[in-house]
């Protein structure tokens, strides 16, 4: 099992963008096997960006947490993990 499974990320496009999903999706996949890639077009980007995932209960990640100071609950990092992954493939698709 590839460990992304069941994980999804949306990634926002310009709708004249230069580069192809296909490229893109095989970028992010790479790097993260199993992920699940959604692709909306939005006129006023710029650039491809990483914007939301989606990380189930059942997945690892879902219990990656972090407490906000000074409070004691902890704030699930799961999704903002993704997203920070995803937006430094595209960075590097840019480059």
């Amino acid at each position: 099992m590839e460990y992304y499974t069941g994980c999804k990320l949306t990634v926002e496009m310009p709708s004249d963008t230069q580069m192809a999903q296909p490229t893109i999706r095989q970028a992010l996949t790479d790097n993260m096997p199993g992920l699940e890639v959604e692709f909306r077009i939005t006129p006023s980007a710029q650039f491809p960006t990483a914007i939301e995932a989606f990380v189930p209960d059942s997945h690892s990640l879902a219990n990656a947490a972090e407490q906000d100071s000074p409070s004691t609950e902890l704030k699930p990092t799961g999704g903002r993990t993704i997203v920070a992954m995803a937006s430094d493939v595209l960075a590097n698709l840019k480059a």
